[in-house]
């Protein structure tokens, strides 16, 4: 650790000399910008100025003999992990289409060339056109028109498969953005030009994706509740009430949502302190019932449960 003093500079400004040795190894010289970002403890952190990292991070993934579960994780973990070239080593024709599938899961990657057994992927992603808040906007509006989707089947006790299919493919684009946004977070944790880019800070950009990780979760159980209603039918006597709990619920998120994007604390505290009653009605009301009103119920449980973490997020951390 080196002190240095604090010199004044006129009526409003205060200079420190920067070490030498942290100038020359950024690549700093006379003139150039620096940026200065404060953090949530008080403290100045000092960076380079932003140099656009179009460097090619390569990785090689041999997914010889693997399942199609350990083909997902691998692919999900090279592509959240900030590799923009991957060359693939599969044979099996049925894993390498699984493969293809799989990469369309993932924005910005594209297929360059198919040789022999090896694939060779790109990810065009451009941090310099992104946003962050953007990203979370699009989580959020394909989740409320999944909401929208799934209300009918809610009203009518059941999901054709047609219906069913429709959501689960919406359930995909919330996936896409989710694994886009997790990508930005490690990117950004990993380099500090990419923060600077961003226009952010180390803790917004861990606490976003956090919000992220709730919404991608209230996708899957959209899609679940979804996936009960095509196989078995709600009973007439439970329908209403499940009705009304669906519609508590869609209305908790609109009311999370809109907390999260004003930063409306207030609000956001009391939407979070609703879930402990709607876990105690929720839970009285499916005591009883048959397997398909607990799995809706169980599904609705954990939708109200991400909001109060999205809004204890925003409660605790946003500013």
């Amino acid at each position: 650790m080196e002190q240095r003093k604090l010199i004044k500079l006129g009526n409003s400004s205060f200079a420190i000399a920067l070490p030498k040795d942290w100038v020359n190894k950024a690549g700093l010289k006379k003139g150039d910008n620096i940026f200065i970002t404060p953090n949530s403890n008080g403290e100045l952190i000092i960076q380079p100025k932003y140099q656009k990292i179009n460097g090619t991070k390569e990785i090689i993934l041999n997914l010889e003999g693997k399942n199609q579960k350990e083909i997902s994780r691998e692919l999900v973990a090279a592509y959240v992990n900030g590799n923009t070239l991957f060359r693939i080593n599969i044979s099996d024709s049925k894993n390498r289409d699984y493969v293809k599938k799989t990469l369309k899961d993932f924005p910005s990657i594209e297929i360059m060339e198919q040789k022999d057994n090896i694939l060779t992927v790109k990810d065009l992603i451009d941090i310099e056109t992104i946003s962050v808040s953007s990203v979370v906007r699009r989580l959020d509006n394909t989740i409320r028109s999944m909401l929208e989707d799934l209300e009918p089947c809610i009203n009518r006790g059941y999901a054709t498969a047609k219906q069913y299919n429709e959501l689960f493919e919406a359930d995909k684009d919330v996936n896409r953005f989710y694994f886009l946004l997790w990508k930005i977070m490690i990117l950004g944790l990993e380099n500090p030009s990419v923060i600077n880019t961003l226009q952010t800070n180390y803790s917004s950009l861990v606490n976003i994706w956090w919000v992220g990780v709730n919404l991608e979760r209230i996708g899957d159980n959209i899609k679940r509740i979804a996936r009960a209603l095509s196989q078995n039918k709600i009973p007439e006597k439970d329908a209403k009430k499940i009705e009304s709990f669906y519609k508590e619920i869609k209305q908790d998120y609109i009311d999370a949502l809109n907390c999260f994007h004003k930063k409306d604390k207030e609000s956001a505290m009391n939407l979070s302190s609703r879930r402990d009653d709607f876990d105690k009605r929720i839970e009285s009301f499916c005591q009883t019932k048959e397997k398909t009103v607990h799995q809706i119920c169980d599904k609705m449980k954990n939708i109200e449960n991400n909001l109060h973490y999205i809004s204890k997020c925003l409660v605790y951390f946003i500013k």
